[in-house]
């Protein structure tokens, strides 16, 4: 037998005894008092020392070393007592010769039981640390036999089970794991690991079935063990419980279902409002290869956008246009925007003029990753103007051609001396004997400035004076005259030709009216698609980027927090891109007359108290303050709650947006001394100076790029507001000091007429 197995045998055989220290001393005094008494009586050639050794092994069962040394001496004491008062017998030299053997035999069982007891101590710290590391795991940690039968299970397997270590100790492994119909393929699978057809598989998952019916997910690392011959003995497996692993993996895969389907929804609006512009817009890469294509570009390239995407620009406009758009996409690509003029032939053979603009889209790190390309048609306008250019220009020469009128008069008295009938008619004579008669030079001077100057250059010995003069008529009415002044000094009069531009005058300042229309439309139009370009494309491309972050699992499929965090920048994105597109259909339901009002009594308090909770936490993250001032009102405001809740949402985003960290904002609803609802919300933010006021009403508009770009959005914030309450017959008033903040008050009546 060897020496471990001894150990572990008198270990087990100790563990079953129930003496106490003091009654296994007293057997030990006991066992070598008998065995003195029988050496006594044995003569002295017999070796009777030898017995004293099974009081030596009694030591095994004593707790500490010194006992079984003690016994020992003891024992060595009453080997040499029964020396000498043992009856004679024997050679003399053989009975010393057995005395000291028998001392030797006692001290080698002595030292031979306290290198057991060594052993034993040791076998017993590594069992406790052991059952120790098995209870702190953080695994499942299971000895099944080879009927597998529980042989030992720690803490947590019974804790996960919902078992006491008692109620598991011995049953089958099957019948507390897994549900009845589960038995016999587990049992199918061991018994192939134990007949060397199946290997048990080092790794495995499986369900686990716990007391109270709840079913976890178990990752298992097995070890098959054996026997010294090889044969199997049972196995040991750890587990790990990713029940929750499990679930959140099934969260995160709904969440990207549903991320995914928003995302693709956001997209196809996108697209649908592209699609419903009549201007064509693109984006293409630095490879000059489409990546979006609206309808309209489509329709005018006679292709479509599936068609489009994914090929060069030259493939889709083909030869007739690429080699005109070939250097500015060259240029664009390498960071410079291009906004040029240009006369393209379509793939259909018409003959276009457009406008074209290429607008870098360019990362933090400065490198371009997309153009957005913007066509503007302009071949319509640019006919139309001119056509205008043709009219004036035709109109002049008829009046200064047939309509001539013609006057002389006395330099002195500023009498009429000679006039023909178109100069009566113009100044508003009956006739030209009534304008000889009644003619005053200075009664018919518009400007006094004029007058000035037409007198300076007599003065000044001048021939002739020509100029473009506002006159007024004998009516009162003002007439434009072009006219050119003949200082005669011979005859000493003044001959004048007039010929009435009035009518040309005013078409004059329609198209220029129409003209500077037209700039301020093309340039609104401009900005609003440089601005929304940005403001579409920014939480376009995050949606995008996440998305395919996300698609992709980049950071591995595990990495579940910063996934629900990028799942979290793309719902933000999509919710701040759809409140952009709400904004742009409400102006333009609004400015298209197809709003519908629902009037509704309206609790004032209630509704600017939830409007401040919805922006508190954009304020809080400003470290701004907020104060609200709601006085009792006699009447109650009837209006379209949505609208009035859209508009105080604008302006307390708005101040939230130009004031400063740490700045205070203000609101106040209540009735004002005229009796209507007036709702003012005050900051002490950048203010804005008076000459840029009207531009910020504008749609789409805001102080200058350089302010659009350090604050960023559409610009419809303010111009949404005063439309909504003027469709509430009602208005919106703004005070602002730059450096000091800006109140601005909207204005209600509380029963509107129906």
């Amino acid at each position: 037998m060897s020496s471990l197995a001894f150990c572990i045998k008198v270990s087990l055989l100790r563990g079953h005894m129930t003496l106490s220290i003091l009654q296994v001393r007293i057997l030990t005094v006991l066992v070598g008092l008998l065995v003195l008494v029988v050496d006594l009586q044995i003569p002295l050639g017999v070796a009777a020392g030898v017995p004293y050794i099974a009081a030596v092994m009694i030591g095994l069962w004593l707790p500490g070393q010194r006992d079984v040394i003690v016994i020992a001496i003891l024992s060595s004491i009453a080997t040499v007592i029964g020396y000498f008062y043992s009856s004679e017998a024997g050679i003399s030299w053989m009975v010393i010769s057995n005395r000291i053997l028998a001392l030797a035999a006692i001290w080698a069982c002595a030292i031979v039981v306290l290198l057991l007891k060594k052993t034993l101590l040791e076998l017993e710290v590594a069992k406790k640390r052991a059952e120790q590391l098995l209870e702190i795991s953080e695994a499942i940690v299971i000895e099944l036999d080879t009927d597998l039968c529980i042989k030992s299970i720690n803490e947590l397997g019974c804790s996960v089970l919902g078992y006491s270590v008692a109620e598991l100790q011995g049953r089958s492994w099957a019948s507390v794991s897994v549900s009845a119909d589960k038995h016999k393929a587990v049992n199918e699978r061991w018994l192939a690991t134990t007949s060397g057809k199946a290997p048990m598989p080092a790794r495995n998952e499986s369900e686990l079935l716990c007391r109270s019916g709840e079913k976890k997910f178990i990752i298992w690392r097995n070890h098959v063990l054996r026997d010294n011959d090889g044969n199997i003995t049972g196995i040991l497996s750890s587990g790990q419980d990713v029940t929750s692993l499990k679930k959140a993996e099934s969260e995160l895969r709904q969440m990207n279902f549903s991320l995914e389907s928003r995302v693709a929804a956001r997209a196809r609006e996108l697209r649908m409002i592209t699609d419903q512009l009549p201007v064509q817009i693109s984006q293409f890469d630095t490879a000059e290869r489409y990546v979006f294509v609206n309808q309209t570009s489509a329709d005018r390239l006679g292709t479509t956008t599936d068609l489009a995407e994914n090929k060069t620009i030259e493939e889709v406009v083909g030869s007739s246009i690429y080699p005109h758009l070939r250097d500015r996409i060259a240029r664009s690509i390498s960071g410079e925007a291009q906004d040029f003029e240009e006369t393209l032939i379509y793939p259909d053979g018409t003959e276009r003029e457009v406008r074209v603009q290429y607008l870098p889209d360019i990362d933090p790190q400065g490198n371009v990753t997309a153009v957005i390309g913007l066509v503007i048609d302009m071949t319509e306008s640019r006919k139309t103007e001119r056509s205008l250019s043709r009219s004036e220009n035709r109109y002049r020469t008829i009046f200064e051609s047939g309509n001539v009128a013609i006057i002389r008069t006395d330099p002195i008295t500023g009498k009429a001396i000679e006039a023909n009938d178109r100069e009566a008619e113009i100044l508003g004579y009956n006739d030209r004997t009534d304008l000889l008669e009644n003619y005053e030079v200075h009664k018919h001077w518009y400007s006094l400035e004029d007058r000035e100057k037409w007198l300076a250059s007599k003065k000044a010995g001048e021939v002739s004076w020509d100029a473009e003069l506002r006159m007024i008529t004998r009516q009162g009415n003002s007439v434009w005259l072009h006219t050119s002044s003949v200082f005669n000094q011979s005859e000493n009069t003044i001959d004048i030709i007039s010929v009435d531009i009035t009518k040309s005058k005013e078409q004059e300042q329609t198209v220029l009216t129409a003209r500077e229309e037209a700039e301020y439309a093309n340039r609104a139009k401009s900005e609003f698609l440089a601005n929304m370009s940005h403001e579409l494309r920014t939480p376009l491309n995050a949606i995008l980027g996440f998305s395919q972050i996300i698609r992709d699992k980049v950071f591995g499929a595990d990495d579940i927090t910063r996934y629900a965090e990028y799942a979290g920048d793309i719902y933000e994105s999509g919710d701040h891109l759809l409140a952009i597109i709400n904004d742009v259909l409400d102006l333009s339901r609004i400015e298209a007359g197809k709003s519908n009002l629902r009037y509704e009594a309206i609790e004032t308090e209630r509704l600017v108290t939830n409007c401040v909770k919805l922006v508190s936490g954009r304020i809080r993250e400003s470290r701004q303050t907020i104060s609200m001032e709601l006085p009792p009102m006699e009447n109650t405001l009837h209006a379209d709650k949505r609208m009035l809740k859209q508009m105080m949402l604008n302006l307390l985003s708005n101040a939230n947006k130009f004031t400063p960290t740490s700045g205070h904002i203000s609101i106040r609803a209540g009735e004002s001394d005229t009796g209507i609802f007036e709702l003012t919300v005050a900051d002490n933010g950048i203010g804005i100076a008076e000459k840029d006021l009207p531009r910020i009403m504008q749609p789409f508009g805001q102080v200058e790029d350089t302010f659009t770009r350090q604050f960023d959005g559409s610009g419809l914030g303010l111009p949404l507001v005063a439309s909504l309450a003027e469709l509430h017959q009602g208005g919106l008033k703004i005070k602002s000091e730059p450096g000091k903040g800006t109140t601005i008050t909207i204005w209600l009546p509380f029963h509107p007429a129906m």
